[in-house]
């Protein structure tokens, strides 16, 4: 399976927007690791056929946040590999702002929360590993100076599927 996902830099007074998916709407969404179920993570989801990368960014923001948005540019790109399923999904990451609206949790049957979030807040909320990357909080200070490949995602071990994050151009054995 490939996927296409777009998740969504939106800023507060210097802070990011996160949404917390219910287990249902992850499980449905890709095959994923258990343990990985509940993060808060960037707003975001699976391109539909016929949308552009900016147009998926406009119906996430909406559907999961009820913000209408304007995207700036694509920020970071991220690569997840599973070569035993196999399955592989490239995240474009784009910034954009909110033109109208408050952010609210509109499909409770798939967020059960929203917050802006600070460097600083980190160590209380269950942050997706692939979000919480530390040059994202970095670059957040300098509004996101420039594009960015932030790496590869690849499962190693096909009994415990989960993903083990490798720089950029590192080439991974498998057994």
């Amino acid at each position: 399976m490939q996927r296409i996902r777009v998740s969504l830099l939106l800023v507060s007074e210097n802070r990011l927007l996160f949404v917390r998916e219910t287990a249902e709407a992850r499980i449905a969404d890709i095959d994923i690791d258990p343990d990985r179920i509940g993060f808060w993570q960037l707003p975001g989801g699976g391109l539909e056929a016929g949308e552009s990368l900016y147009e998926c960014a406009i119906r996430e923001a909406r559907e999961e946040t009820g913000l209408e948005v304007e995207p700036d540019r694509i920020v970071y790109v991220q690569e997840y590999v599973n070569p035993f399923e196999p399955f592989f999904q490239i995240e474009f990451i784009v910034a954009a702002r909110a033109i109208t609206g408050h952010p609210h949790v509109t499909h409770e049957d798939a967020i059960t929360g929203l917050a802006y979030l600070s460097s600083a807040d980190r160590p209380g909320y269950n942050l997706a590993p692939w979000h919480d990357r530390d040059v994202i909080w970095s670059d957040l200070e300098r509004a996101f100076p420039r594009f960015r490949h932030l790496g590869i995602e690849r499962v190693q071990d096909a009994e415990s599927p989960r993903l083990h994050s490798l720089p950029f151009g590192t080439r991974s054995e498998t057994r």
